[in-house]
């Protein structure tokens, strides 16, 4: 008995350190520590296991068990990058076998009464956002690093490609859980007399959550302006004989940095969003300012000259900037040269309750461009395999952009409350 005792406390102290250890956190990805194969990896998951069996609150429970998510994530990115397919499968798994605990934990949430239910929820939610754009950097940072080494075989680099996806399907199923926990949530509410819309909308307005979304959403108009004019002009310079060469580079760039901005935005990742489309619009701007006129050789002789010269330190600055940009843009021009097909645009009326039309087919590559209008009450549109939710006010049109990239039937839906026959106002996105 008293040997129990002694390895319980000394399992315990070790907890306690483990937890301490825990809470000190980068804003960014989290270290991936101790990998698998390495010796004391056991240990490690060990103390994870013990830790979440020492906590008893639900939320922080499912914070934790993010946490640890995270973790795999980090680990999967490290042995990606060195290739090591075996590893990334272990690892995945474990990282899908977490994903399912905290889906577990997102159908058990209670509280005292339906509101407190719903702020968790909503706490929750953010959590997952910011778990998902964790999801996005890795699988980025893992595609761009693998291409720059060269190191790989065509064949590793696509299963290291399908594995790394397969983090952002088990992701977009957390949000996917949340999204209809929270719906069940607010019908109680609705049952009761009350509104959790107006709980939501309240707790994003605390959270400043519209403010970003509000934010982002008027910098990718502005951006979508300036390449309007800039299109125009350069347009009107060709038509009159000038160069237009460089002018024209710029512009391709500024409209590939806004695409970027807008599948940032539908995936609510607002300030990524309103970076982007801050840079498309500069870029636009220097399409239609300074790069009219030029070919790109006689730009790159200004610059240089620029170099030699020296005249002005922070001219000079600015334009060393540009010209990062300029290489980090042409690389991103490479790699998705001929990644869009056809644009498509559908208008699409919602109603009790329907969508009209309620199936949408597209090729694999197409940039999709949806018009939606509420005509009754407000609605709502979900579409979590390309990472969209948007309010539908009524008598308001919103305009969703994003690129059809994986074929498949995905499923959309209405996600905001709208009486008794909102649980079947569904329909369909086939891409082919």
């Amino acid at each position: 008995m008293k040997k129990t005792i002694v390895y319980f406390g000394m399992f315990l102290f070790l907890s306690i350190l483990f937890v301490s250890a825990q809470e000190v956190e980068d804003e960014t990805l989290i270290d991936a520590g101790l990998a698998s194969g390495d010796v004391f990896y056991f240990l490690d998951i060990m103390m994870e296991n013990l830790d979440l069996a020492l906590t008893f609150d639900n939320e922080m429970q499912i914070e934790k068990k993010i946490k640890i998510a995270e973790e795999r994530l980090a680990e999967a990115q490290k042995v990606g990058l060195e290739g090591d397919l075996e590893k990334m499968e272990n690892i995945q798994k474990r990282y899908a076998k977490m994903i399912l605990k905290i889906k577990s934990d997102i159908e058990n949430i209670e509280e005292e009464n339906e509101t407190e239910e719903l702020k968790m929820e909503l706490r929750v939610e953010e959590k997952i956002r910011e778990h998902e754009k964790k999801v996005e950097f890795v699988n980025n940072n893992i595609k761009i690093k693998i291409k720059t080494k060269g190191e790989l075989t065509e064949e590793q680099m696509k299963s290291i490609g399908d594995l790394i996806s397969s983090f952002g399907n088990n992701s977009e199923d957390l949000r996917i859980e949340i999204k209809n926990q929270k719906d069940k949530t607010k019908v109680k509410i609705e049952i009761k007399g009350g509104d959790g819309d107006e709980i939501e909308a309240e707790f994003e307005e605390e959270n400043n959550i519209v403010a970003n979304k509000e934010d982002a959403r008027e910098e990718i108009g502005d951006a979508r302006e300036e390449i309007g004019e800039a299109e125009k002009k350069i347009n009107e310079k060709a038509e009159e004989g000038d160069e237009v060469e460089a002018a024209e580079m710029r512009l391709k760039e500024a409209k590939q940095m806004l695409e970027k901005a807008i599948v940032m935005y539908n995936k609510t990742n607002y300030q990524a969003a309103e970076s982007l489309a801050e840079n498309a619009e500069r870029f636009a701007k220097q399409a239609r300012m300074k790069f009219l006129g030029k070919t790109l050789e006689e730009l790159s002789d200004e610059f240089n000259d620029s170099i030699n010269d020296s005249k002005d330190k922070d001219d000079l600055e600015s334009e060393s900037m540009d010209n990062d940009l300029e290489d980090e843009s042409e690389s991103e021009s490479n790699e998705s040269e001929s990644k869009y097909g056809e644009t498509r645009e559908f208008t699409i009326v919602a109603k009790k309750w329907e969508f009209e039309p309620n199936t949408l087919t597209v090729n694999k590559g197409d940039l999709v461009k949806l018009r939606i209008e509420s005509i009754d009450v407000d609605h709502g549109i979900s579409l979590p395999a390309f990472g969209i939710n948007e309010r539908l006010e009524v008598d308001d049109k919103v305009d969703i952009e994003f690129v059809a990239d994986k074929e498949g039937v995905f499923p959309f839906s209405c996600s905001v409350y709208c009486g008794s026959g909102h649980g079947g106002m569904d329909g369909q996105l086939i891409v082919e």
